[in-house]
């Protein structure tokens, strides 16, 4: 934490990802703002640009969530890292991992969370529904639903236990399934065989 001049006595809830429509930025700030109305000791992170894309559109989704924002930093309840080096390092500060994307694609933040034996709580969407196993390895949330997200990221910060065992099943999950020299092993194996 200390990398990243993060307080030690304090839970990290994070994000990665840039504020961008597609990563649900709004969303994780929403709900984070719900979260600690309840668990006020908590600390909200987003690794990731907080710049405005060119785009017109994404200006309006980047202005309200800067306003959110705002509101957050006033009460020292959100802490800003802007674009990181090295995720892994910033996956090893935060308590409880939130991917609140809407889009399917592959999210090597809740791989890299379980390879730190990190509880992650998602949007319950096609491809996260295919990653985790929900109350097995993760929590998830129907997606757009910013209250039961805020109630997943609440829970985990009430239940110790409960993010050790999420934690724990992700460990081995990311061990099993995302082995990268087994699975370069296999890629090579199956081109071969062609």
């Amino acid at each position: 934490r200390g990398l990243f001049g993060l307080p030690a006595d304090r839970k990290i809830v994070g994000m990665m990802g840039a504020i961008q429509e597609i990563k649900g930025t709004q969303d994780f700030l929403r709900a984070g703002k719900h979260a600690l109305a309840r668990y006020p000791g908590a600390l909200l992170v987003l690794a990731g640009s907080t710049r405005p894309f060119g785009d017109p559109g994404h200006r309006g989704y980047h202005d309200s969530s800067m306003e959110v924002i705002r509101e957050l930093q006033r009460d020292d309840r959100i802490r800003l890292l802007g674009e990181i080096t090295n995720p892994l390092d910033f996956v090893a500060t935060v308590d409880i991992l939130v991917a609140p994307t809407r889009a399917t694609h592959f999210s090597r933040p809740v791989v890299e969370a379980w390879a730190s034996g990190k509880p992650v709580v998602a949007y319950r969407i096609p491809h996260m529904e295919r990653l985790i196993d929900h109350e097995t390895d993760g929590l998830l949330v129907e997606p757009g639903n910013v209250d039961g997200l805020a109630a997943a990221i609440v829970r985990l910060l009430e239940d110790p236990g409960l993010c050790r065992t999420l934690g724990e099943a992700g460990r081995r999950k990311a061990a099993d399934g995302f082995d990268a020299k087994r699975n370069l092993d296999f890629i090579v194996s199956q081109c071969t065989s062609l």
